[in-house]
């Protein structure tokens, strides 16, 4: 036998031995298998078979099928395939049913072993098992949603609680203002009727002078205002809706705020802009007394806006939009300004009693409370658009009147 020969053989005895001690670390440590190129098991070794809880004779020969849990997707498996028929490794967990019944994960890496026109003859898989952590990832991701649930929970008791906290605040609040208004009524009530008895006086004394009457006329018309004023607060302390409506013209009552608000649009250089020749002629189901007091609220917000934007540096372009048209709903009259605009912040607290974004002295948070609650108790609506700002557009909508 040459020396080139001998060379050969202990080197390959070597590399046969080192091949085993391979294989002998890989069987202790890795479950292991290997199939042909259609899928048959053609090697499984022990570690496989102790946690697939079946013996050899019953794999060889079978395909992976037999230990299908039926956790994956058809599609899972279409994809494997996909990717070691072309040569390629695959790498992923799989969830496998053992004999008993029971489940288990592994950690599989699929490696083809190609033939000399680079198609597979078989494949080997190792894998690794991986069920405990996936048992503790999976108890993990339940105790994550019950803790999410509770947190949940948690919070809308909490908003429950503040909310049921901020509505006792408010009927404390009303009480306050329902025992204000009856004193009012009584205090405030009675020298009222005497100032107005004189004033309709001196309008009978001066009923040639048209000046002295039209201003007599706005004294009166104003006192009646603040006797309003007076019901309408006790009306929103009691909580009472006002279910008496009648035919009313909207645009006649808009028509009279606007004549009592001329004076103050001209002092302050805030430009009037009117458009309600599309509700010409057109009657709403409502009181004309409320719904006077709503317009005049909402144009003295839209006064004090502006006098905001003042204060902010805007020294030209203030002007408030006053148009009226017909909608699904009735009829909407829309007040547009150029004023200082609502955060978003404050948005959705505007029709809240006691809510105020004024200075302290300047307003009592019951102007929008009250002209909301007035609306609503004839199935209308009051919205709000605005940019912080910019301004603000109230549109109130009242339907329209049937006979």
């Amino acid at each position: 036998m040459s020396k080139k020969t001998k060379s050969l053989d202990a080197n390959y005895i070597s590399t046969e031995k080192e091949l085993g001690l391979i294989k002998h670390a890989l069987d202790q440590s890795a479950i292991v298998a290997i199939t042909d190129k259609y899928g048959d098991i053609i090697h499984v070794n022990d570690k496989f078979c102790e946690i697939s809880k079946y013996s050899e004779q019953e794999m060889l020969g079978k395909n992976h099928r037999i230990i299908n849990s039926g956790y994956h997707s058809k599609e899972f498996f279409t994809e494997m395939w996909s990717t070691i028929s072309q040569g390629k490794v695959w790498e992923g967990e799989i969830k496998n049913k053992a004999k008993d019944g029971s489940f288990y994960w592994v950690s599989t890496t699929i490696v083809p072993f190609l033939d000399d026109s680079e198609k597979p003859y078989q494949y080997v898989s190792i894998r690794y098992e991986t069920t405990q952590r996936k048992e503790a990832e999976e108890k993990l991701r339940i105790y994550a949603e019950k803790l999410e649930d509770s947190n949940r929970e948690l919070g809308e008791s909490l908003a429950k609680v503040i909310d049921r906290e901020a509505q006792i605040l408010v009927q404390d609040r009303l009480a306050s203002v329902g025992l204000l208004a009856s004193s009012l009524a009584h205090e405030i009530g009675t020298p009222l009727g005497v100032i107005r008895g004189r004033a309709e006086f001196i309008e009978l004394q001066l009923s040639e002078n048209a000046s002295v009457k039209k201003n007599v006329d706005v004294i009166i018309s104003q006192i009646d205002r603040v006797s309003k004023l007076i019901r309408s607060l006790l009306s929103l302390a009691r909580g009472d809706k006002t279910t008496a409506i009648e035919k009313v013209n909207f645009k006649e009552v808009v028509a009279d705020v606007l004549e009592l608000m001329n004076h103050e649009f001209e002092r302050k250089e805030i430009q009037l802009i009117i458009d309600m020749s599309r509700i010409e002629g057109h009657f709403v189901a409502a009181q004309p007394g409320p719904l006077h007091q709503v317009i005049l609220n909402l144009l003295v917000n839209s006064v004090h806006a502006i006098e905001s934007s003042k204060k902010q540096g805007r020294v030209s372009g203030h002007w408030v939009k006053i148009y009226g048209q017909e909608c699904e709903k009735g009829i909407a009259v829309s007040i547009r300004d150029s004023g200082c605009g609502i955060s978003k912040e404050n948005m959705s607290n505007l029709f809240k009693p006691f809510f105020t974004t004024k200075e302290v002295g300047s307003g009592t948070g019951l102007g929008l409370a009250t002209s909301y609650r007035i609306i609503e108790s004839w199935n209308g609506y009051i919205e709000v658009e605005s940019v912080e700002n910019e301004g603000a557009d109230f549109c109130v909508v009242v339907p329209k009147w049937s006979n």
